[in-house]
């Protein structure tokens, strides 16, 4: 139900169903959104990540600079809603895991996570590729 801006906070992103949601927001050929996600650097380049899929579509994406983990798990919908909890855009966590999520949007609650994004976001790296090695 997204409309105009999906700002994203998230570990893992390995399930491909939520990479094409997120690039079919983004792409949407009506009215198409702002999206921006911050992930954790390490985590986004292992083996199943997504995120190099949802770069190569065009979508902005920084890696979170703290000292360990870009451990949160969040997504704020237009402004308006957010939605949060433990769960990961895994392939684990979709299927297997017991994981909650949230959903709310009390201006107040809403208001205090989009300050934080923002913070993350001016503070975050943009996010690299892995680089390919030659074999030997």
């Amino acid at each position: 139900s997204t409309k105009c801006s999906l700002d994203i906070a998230i570990y893992d992103l390995t399930d491909k169903n939520i990479a094409n949601a997120i690039v079919k927001i983004a792409e949407a050929k009506i009215s198409p959104c702002l999206v921006r996600i911050v992930v954790d650097q390490i985590q986004s380049i292992k083996l199943y990540s997504q995120i190099s899929y949802i770069k190569s579509k065009g979508i902005a994406i920084k890696s979170g600079k703290q000292n360990k983990l870009m451990h949160n798990k969040f997504m704020i919908h237009d402004g308006k809603m957010l939605e949060t909890g433990s769960f990961n855009y895994s392939v684990n966590a979709s299927k297997f895991n017991q994981e909650n999520q949230v959903y709310l949007a009390h201006p107040t609650i809403v208001s205090a996570y989009k300050k934080r994004f923002e913070s993350m976001w001016e503070k975050a790296n943009p996010w690299t590729a892995p680089k390919k090695t030659k074999p030997l």
